[in-house]
């Protein structure tokens, strides 16, 4: 996530920083989710997402486009070997 470019422009809404959009993907992929819809209503709906992602109770999901243009950013085989067991603790410091 070193090289993962965060925006830093003066308008708008601030960007997410690149864990937490990297952690909602977790979650996708480990209750199996399949749309970013359904992850976007999950994570407003599960006091546990909430709380895995350090959101407080008031706190609302991403959009569900969010989630896919950060997953654009990244090729099929980074992804692949992201969620791979092994790269997943090394990437969340485990």
């Amino acid at each position: 996530m070193r090289n993962y470019p965060v925006g830093k422009s003066f308008e708008g809404n601030s960007a997410y920083p690149p864990i937490f959009l990297m952690k909602c993907l977790l979650l996708q992929q480990w209750f199996k989710i399949d749309s970013d819809l359904e992850l976007e209503t999950q994570i407003n709906d599960r006091n546990s997402f909430k709380k895995f992602l350090g959101l407080s109770f008031d706190d609302v999901s991403p959009d569900h486009s969010t989630f896919s243009r950060f997953r654009g950013r990244f090729s099929k085989d980074t992804m692949r070997s992201i969620f791979s067991t092994h790269s997943l603790f090394l990437f969340l410091d485990i």
